[in-house]
């Protein structure tokens, strides 16, 4: 069975939260796509090595989510993050799943520092 889209981003979540970078990976299609103001991240190295960065530059964030939207294959969720390096106020994240699988995930923040 197929999960729906707040399954999907729930797991997803989790494994962000978690710091698992092999979960991560593992919520995403074969053919996904992350698109951010710094470009576009179209292969799974290219995604583990944006995640690899992200933890880098934010070490052991602790994660907010406000208003999460969801339709049929889609959503849209507000976040925030704090952690000992910068904190995140502005985070917008937008996901289209395809077979419960993240197929296109945008994501828009602006790291501030600590």
């Amino acid at each position: 069975m197929t999960r729906s889209p707040q399954e999907a981003y729930a797991a997803h979540f989790d494994a962000l939260a978690s710091g698992d970078i092999k979960r991560l990976l593992a919520g995403y299609s074969e053919q996904a796509a992350i698109i951010t103001s710094q470009g576009a991240f179209d292969s799974r190295s290219a995604i583990e090595a944006f995640y690899t960065n992200a933890f880098q530059a934010l070490p052991d964030p602790e994660f907010g989510v406000t208003n999460p939207v969801y339709s049929d294959d889609a959503a849209l969720v507000h976040w925030t993050a704090t952690s000992p390096a910068g904190r995140v106020d502005d985070g917008v994240d937008t996901f289209v799943f395809v077979d419960g699988k993240i197929r296109i995930h945008t994501i828009s923040f602006t790291v501030l520092p600590a």
